[in-house]
């Protein structure tokens, strides 16, 4: 977010550091997933709610939950009347909160945004969906003389490349998961991801679907409260971009 100087993304968090600084790291609770570690089979949700994961889990699970996207859809000739292959709506939450009083939300692990084809509820109509992926940031926002009084690391994880009658590359499992959050007493810090753009990215016979995701964060401290943020461009063909100067 421009003007956003207070953040500082850290090379590394080393527990040293967090101690010197006098940083408290929060208790795992479900919803802070490892980092680079997927799920294995949890309950399902609602719409927006990723169903069958749990993020908080380990790889194989999340290799098994692909295994039954493959095998809840059937491969299709051509696209049924009801489905608009060149319209792409969020078929999941369009805005969430992920930490809330330096708390990681015990679901925020399920809360994902989807890129899906119109006329489609939800990602079991699509098939030949990818592995998961997941790219790394971390922030920290700093006090009135310098020191550091948050500091967080988190994942953007996405599922990419799920075709319709063979045709499209579609998303879903759209969602942020902090794997790092270390508040300092007297601060207060809270954190949201919000789906900013669903658009095809391709052509009309093959579209591709992209979502613009921000990440927003808020800090209050006895000097105040700062805000800050990062946004990204996530593509249904695997594509990854972190907008700069937002």
């Amino acid at each position: 977010m421009r003007g956003a100087t207070s953040v500082l993304v850290a090379a590394a968090l080393t527990a040293s550091t967090a101690v010197a600084a006098g940083l408290v790291p929060l208790a795992a609770v479900p919803g802070a997933a490892p980092e680079g570690r997927l799920g294995s089979p949890g309950a399902a949700g609602g719409v927006g709610d990723l169903p069958r994961v749990d993020f908080d889990a380990v790889g194989r699970g999340f290799r098994d939950f692909l295994g039954e996207v493959a095998a809840s859809c059937m491969m299709r000739g051509a696209a049924g009347p009801e489905v608009d292959l060149a319209t792409i709506v969020n078929a999941g939450r369009a805005s969430w909160k992920i930490v809330e009083n330096n708390a990681v939300l015990p679901d925020a692990g399920q809360r994902f945004a989807a890129a899906l084809p119109e006329g489609l509820r939800d990602w079991t109509g699509l098939c030949q969906w990818s592995g998961a992926e997941a790219d790394r940031f971390e922030f920290e926002v700093k006090d009135v003389v310098g020191l550091p009084a948050a500091r967080v690391a988190y994942s953007v994880v996405r599922t990419t490349g799920g075709r319709y009658a063979g045709k499209g590359r579609f998303l879903t499992g759209v969602s942020v998961q902090p794997t790092t959050v270390e508040v300092r007493a007297g601060y207060e810090l809270s954190m949201a991801a919000k789906v900013l753009a669903v658009s095809n990215v391709g052509t009309l016979a093959d579209p591709v679907a992209a979502i613009v995701l921000a990440v927003q964060w808020r800090a209050k401290g006895l000097a105040g409260e700062q805000r800050g943020g990062s946004a990204f461009i996530v593509r249904g063909d695997g594509g990854f971009t972190r907008i700069q100067g937002w």
